[in-house]
């Protein structure tokens, strides 16, 4: 009588016991990973066939500005304001001018002439009355009328500001002998049915979770132009000052970097900031740690619309004051240890993957004369971030400080 074959797990033997294959299944998911959220809610936008990814921003001349150090008081008639030159380019004769947190109610002042950045006012306008200020006053224009048969102005165009980005090159790697290939293909290697294929797959998952911090992190070197092991700015460095160094200037700025609590408070101010400037966001995105603690920011009772199967308060989306709703993401690559947690609210609208040209994502298998196979991908991509400080106005808001 022949003795029973024992190969381990890969065969069957006549249902003796402790010979039968252990089917390991191979639905079910082997390995756990962070799912990779913001990659896959930013749209892919258009192609770029350059080491080097361009755009350019636009701004609108702004309706507020500054003098540079000049008192007011109740009895002067006639004042010279001087203001920046940026400011100063906005302004022209016949504007009329008001203390920008007194606008509608307090003193208007007249422009007269403008030398330069020398602006001299007339005050009192239309009946109101001279009052008595500091220096270094914010003034709002309510009014830019021009006179009779008006001829051509001076030009108020306002010159495009260039961003660039730089590509990033990303790469996965299987090279796998012919044997650990064929046992999986011949039963050896329960619940792989093809190891390079396999391979492929996991390495896939790590691949994006390198892109996914690099769209959080990634900073490009002082001299990136695209070369080799170029590297280009995630989100995070275009809003912090890094890429773009009006993130952090200005008030309110983009960047906040203020030691506070994660409040409805904190929240909503980020978001009326966005708003003032134009910008209306939609996306808030937080490590686990942080959306947690929005989802339960609501506190006003009349809000709640609560049954068996909602505690009463949303946990995926999140009104603010503004009213604009914004989704709740979490990502779980983003810091959220109290003291230096971090909250992103974000115009997704303004967020775009750009791909090389053709090349966003693709494989490289070939023949040779080695005893294995393998295969190569490779993904090249940049990001353009728009709207991320006060050069040409924000859209986004980055907290780095938040205690839980």
């Amino acid at each position: 009588m022949p003795l029973l074959i024992h190969s381990g797990v890969a065969a069957s033997d006549l249902s003796a016991t402790g010979t039968k294959r252990d089917d390991i299944s191979d639905v079910l998911l082997a390995s756990l990973y962070f799912e990779n959220n913001m990659l896959g809610l930013t749209t892919v936008g258009e192609e770029f066939a350059d080491q080097q990814l361009k755009w350019v921003e636009d701004s609108l001349n702004q309706f507020k500005v500054t003098d540079t150090g000049t008192a007011f008081t109740g009895a002067t008639t006639n004042v010279v304001l001087n203001f920046s030159a940026s400011d100063a380019a906005v302004l022209d004769v016949g504007y009329l001018l008001q203390r920008d947190t007194q606008a509608g109610a307090g003193e208007i002042v007249e422009i007269t002439t403008i030398s330069g950045t020398a602006v001299t006012t007339t005050r009192g306008y239309g009946g109101t009355t001279a009052t008595t200020d500091a220096a270094a006053q914010t003034w709002r224009i309510i009014n830019a009328p021009t006179y009779q048969n008006s001829d051509l102005g001076k030009d108020m165009t306002r010159a495009r500001l260039s961003k660039v980005n730089y590509i990033n090159r990303f790469e996965l790697n299987v090279n796998i002998d012919s044997e650990q290939i064929e046992r999986s293909r011949t039963g050896y290697a329960p619940g792989i049915k093809d190891e390079l294929q396999y391979q492929f797959q996991q390495r896939l998952m790590e691949l994006k979770r390198k892109m996914q911090n690099a769209y959080w992190f990634s900073v490009a070197a002082s001299s990136t132009t695209g070369g080799d092991y170029s590297s280009f700015f995630g989100v995070t460095t275009w809003l912090n000052g890094t890429a773009n160094t009006t993130s952090t200037t200005g008030s309110p700025a983009s960047f906040i970097s203020t030691s506070e609590a994660l409040t409805d408070t904190v929240v909503n101010t980020m978001v009326k900031n966005i708003y003032r400037g134009g910008g209306f966001s939609n996306v808030m995105v937080g490590g686990i740690n942080v959306t947690e603690k929005i989802s339960l920011l609501y506190t006003d009772r009349i809000r709640l619309d609560q049954d068996e199967r909602h505690r009463g308060f949303f946990a995926q989306y999140f009104t603010p004051t503004m009213a604009n709703e914004h989704r709740i993401v979490t990502d779980a690559y983003l810091n959220d240890t109290s003291g230096t947690a971090q909250l992103y609210i974000l115009d997704m609208s303004r967020i775009r993957i750009r791909p090389f040209v053709n090349q966003m994502f693709y494989t490289i298998t070939a023949p040779s004369f080695r005893d294995g196979d393998a295969v190569r991908a490779l993904s090249k991509w940049s990001l353009e971030v728009r709207n991320t400080g006060s050069d040409v106005g924000f859209s986004h808001s980055l907290h780095t400080n938040l205690s839980l």
